[in-house]
């Protein structure tokens, strides 16, 4: 609970991925912890972890998020704020509003995970 405690967290999560980090969120939230994710994503990249990022909300912001963090960026409409790490933790937003304070649930849990993660793949073929 609490914006710093979710995402020391889930830097924490994600740093230590060693195989694929999903994200799911929205432009604009990545745009504003784009420093955060920047130096986090190269990290990773050098570690050769697949990174697979999906983002909701304006196109040019989109595009825009992709250029700066250096990834490819699918667009999707789906509105919703995840995290899949080695298909085995998820971290998930619980609420959407930006004015309430931050709620997330973190699972280690590799069925719910790979489930999660399927679902979501599907979801993004649609989307294209």
């Amino acid at each position: 609970k609490g914006r710093s405690n979710i995402t020391n967290n889930l830097r924490e999560i994600i740093q230590n991925a060693k195989k694929e980090v999903i994200v799911c969120t929205s432009a604009e939230e990545l745009r504003l912890k784009t420093k955060l994710f920047k130096q986090t994503f190269d990290i990773l990249k050098k570690a050769n972890v697949k990174i697979l990022v999906a983002l909701s909300g304006d196109k040019a912001l989109v595009k825009k998020v992709s250029e700066e963090i250096d990834l490819k960026v699918n667009h999707i409409s789906i509105e919703a704020k995840f995290f899949i790490i080695d298909r085995k933790e998820i971290l998930f937003y619980v609420s959407k509003v930006e004015d309430e304070e931050d709620l997330a649930i973190w699972l280690n849990s590799d069925f719910f995970s790979q489930a999660f993660a399927s679902l979501f793949e599907r979801a993004l073929k649609a989307e294209k």
